[in-house]
């Protein structure tokens, strides 16, 4: 089980339970909790339920799922008989809606949480986010804040455009936009075809990656020098595909990067949070204690300084030069120590 997933999630497991009990016995009101009992015990004795979800869901008790079962009952081919009896409905007498899943507390609370950020703004309406802000929560938020300390930008951004953008990325369409140099020296004018907003939460900063159709290259803009968008007529005529091959090809290292993590200190949190934006990102636990990262980044990514960020937890297997570039640093470093 996990968050906001549309199948993993306890609910909907207890709603195809209730469905597969139907099909073989009389379903009532008195056996729910049994059925409850059993899919949250299934929820908790499955490999594949993460950790996190284990321990906020502590506070989803059985009443909860008991208590969603009648809109779920709304949704399921299941009839009432009467005084208590319910069975499955045959197919022609159903008209099933189509099933979106409830959400748990802690996923409510979630959501509420999110739009207390200003950030919210950039991606969701103002009447979603006062809907969810209706949602049910607990004074103390279940969201932690950006842990490395930066500052958010998102006073720095215009949301229009930043809206525009994620518009024209999501109906593959071209995009012409103006731009400042990086000396604001002056602002030019063009087109492309926007593939990915990313934020990097070290540099705290939002980039946009897109293919500059004119020179045939992708290129990584930083998103506040953006100064006007608007979304062309003209579709993509590369595939998200093509896009993403050109960005391996052009704009990351030659070699990618393989990394142990002791996971002391939240060092294993903390180099995913650091490493948010590295491309076909792959992770593999070589013990309790240890996890092995490898990705693709960026040319321009400051790597290594990322790297000192997350101190001695993290060793740097390959590639080799790195580990040079690396050495090289902190032996500048001590020696400047030295000095003083």
């Amino acid at each position: 089980m996990d968050f906001f997933n549309e199948f993993n999630n306890c609910r909907l497991q207890f709603a195809l339970n209730v469905l597969s009990h139907a099909k073989v016995n009389e379903l009532t009101e008195a056996n729910y909790e049994e059925l409850a009992q059993l899919s949250y015990l299934d929820m908790l004795n499955d490999a594949q339920t993460s950790s996190s979800y284990k321990k906020y869901n502590a506070v989803e008790n059985i009443n909860d799922l008991v208590h969603a079962l009648p809109k779920l009952l709304k949704r399921l081919p299941i009839k009432s008989e009467g005084n208590g009896i319910f069975t499955l409905s045959s197919k022609e007498q159903v008209a099933l809606q189509p099933f979106r899943p409830l959400f748990s507390s802690i996923e409510k609370q979630f959501l509420a949480d999110i739009c207390k950020y200003s950030e919210a703004k950039l991606f969701l309406q103002p009447e979603t986010i006062a809907a969810l802000s209706k949602l049910p929560s607990e004074p103390q938020p279940i969201i932690r804040t950006n842990s490395l300390g930066k500052e958010s930008l998102y006073t720095a951004l215009d949301t229009d455009i930043f809206r525009t953008i994620l518009e024209a990325i999501s109906t593959r369409h071209y995009l012409r936009y103006s731009f400042r140099t990086k000396d604001c020296a002056a602002e030019i004018e063009t087109e492309g075809i926007p593939f990915k907003i990313e934020y990097d939460v070290y540099e705290g900063r939002w980039w946009l990656l897109l293919y500059y159709t004119k020179e045939q290259r992708p290129i990584k803009a930083i998103l506040q020098n953006i100064t006007k968008a608007v979304i062309s007529d003209k579709k993509a005529d590369l595939t998200e595909e093509d896009i993403k091959q050109a960005i391996l090809s052009k704009l990351t290292a030659p070699e990618r990067v393989v990394l142990h993590v002791e996971n002391q200190k939240n060092a294993l949190e903390r180099t995913f949070l650091i490493f948010n934006n590295t491309i076909n990102r792959e992770t593999k636990v070589l013990s309790d204690t240890t996890c092995e990262i490898s990705f693709n980044y960026f040319s321009n990514d400051p790597i290594i300084n990322k790297l000192l960020f997350l101190g001695s937890c993290v060793t740097i297997v390959k590639p080799a030069s790195l580990r040079q570039e690396m050495i090289k640093t902190l032996r500048n470093i001590l020696a400047k120590e030295e000095r003083q």
